[in-house]
């Protein structure tokens, strides 16, 4: 099959679940064209950076698939990005012979025409996310300027299917569109965690030691993790607290470290390159995903979770839907509505705990990418059917 992917945000494409997606869809045969554009600037030197580049069109291929980076104005201006790209797209469509899209755009400057097959992919409750997370400009934006609500409502009343990675999402998908089937796909992991060995490194960090990496939102509750560790310390001296990622709450979480004392058990290494994640997760006894549990948080579904199983780890998350669902015995849960304590709990419990590596990576071979890419392939054979019967 002939394939678009647009995908959801900028940010990380290349670790997204679009472009896994992508990626695996190539792998299997498909001709995949992944959709990606510059983002809209937010200091100085973006701006600069964006002026210059903004409207330059440019075509790769990587992982077998054909990357375009779209034209676009700088800054918000939906009624002539949006058009710049349905037209982008119909030629794409044209000239390739396109079979289907799978969109995840949440933006009126990329909401495709609707002359193709489409599956409409609910990745995240994007709607939370900014009415929760984002500052009031931010906000704003999104919801009057480039119409996220409508856009992402349009998209699935004229999908022919949609996919969600959670419970939550499926029916919320159901809601916006009862006459269309829903399949819950989830995450994968990359096959770069699977593969990596399971024989301890020589530069372990010890038996107290944790890794967390994520991009540090507001929902990542840094705060709560690092009380958490204070608390610990008084046990556990050699505690160790390894935070792979950036994010906007790691300035205040290094504040807070300081003032806590916390210098020597609590490391910051910034954002790391998706290769050496393995080996820092590694070299830490558990892994962490402490999330603030509300609507947002739980209508995901964590990749890092499969990360560590792939790796072997003992895990303790943050009561979340998807992960209770999940049911690992490497994941001990804890009541995020209570205080610092259940948290710190938790983690003595993962520390002491016994755990069979082969046997937790097992857990997570069964979510590759390549089979979630197979999932798809069939959902999108189903509507291409249709909609030529």
């Amino acid at each position: 099959m002939k394939i678009s992917i647009i995908s959801n945000w900028h940010a990380d494409l290349f670790v997204s679940r679009g472009y896994h997606l992508a990626k695996h869809l190539a792998e299997l045969g498909d001709e995949v064209h992944y959709i990606t554009w510059d983002p809209h600037p937010t200091n100085v030197s973006a701006i600069k950076t964006n002026l210059s580049s903004s409207l330059k069109y440019a075509a790769h291929i990587k992982d077998g698939v054909v990357v375009h980076k779209i034209r676009r104005l700088p800054f918000f201006f939906p009624p002539i990005n949006g058009y710049m790209f349905r037209q982008f797209l119909a030629r794409l469509s044209k000239r390739e012979g396109l079979d289907a899209i799978i969109s995840a755009s949440m933006s009126n400057e990329l909401e495709p025409p609707f002359d193709l097959p489409l599956i409409y992919d609910f990745w995240d409750h994007q709607e939370i996310f900014w009415d929760m997370y984002a500052g009031p400009v931010s906000r704003f934006g999104m919801k009057h300027v480039l119409n996220q609500r409508k856009t992402i409502h349009t998209q699935v009343k004229h999908a022919g299917a949609a996919t969600a990675v959670s419970d939550i999402l499926v029916n919320y998908a159901k809601k916006i569109n009862p006459d269309i089937p829903v399949y819950k796909i989830p995450n994968g992991v990359d096959s770069l965690f699977l593969e990596t060995s399971l024989a301890p490194p020589q530069d372990k960090l010890g038996k107290y030691s944790m890794a967390y990496e994520s991009v540090f939102g507001e929902y990542a509750n840094l705060p709560k993790l690092i009380e958490a560790t204070k608390l610990l310390k008084a046990s556990y001296p050699d505690i160790r607290l390894m935070l792979a990622g950036d994010g906007v709450s790691v300035p205040a979480a290094k504040e807070l470290v300081g003032s806590l004392g916390l210098s020597e058990q609590v490391t910051f290494l910034g954002r790391v390159p998706r290769e050496k994640l393995p080996s820092i997760i590694n070299r830490c006894e558990i892994g962490l995903c402490p999330f603030v549990k509300n609507l947002y948080t739980d209508s995901a579904f964590p990749i890092k979770i499969m990360e560590y199983t792939a790796l072997g780890k003992r895990i303790v998350s943050s009561d979340l839907e998807e992960v209770k669902l999940l049911g690992f015995p490497n994941i001990t849960l804890y009541d995020e509505s209570k205080g610092v304590e259940q948290l710190a709990n938790a983690i003595i419990t993962a520390f002491n705990a016994d755990t069979d590596q082969r046997g937790t990576r097992k857990l997570a071979s069964r979510y590759t990418w390549r089979s979630i890419a197979q999932q798809f392939r069939g959902v999108l054979q189903e509507v291409v059917a249709q909609r030529n019967a």
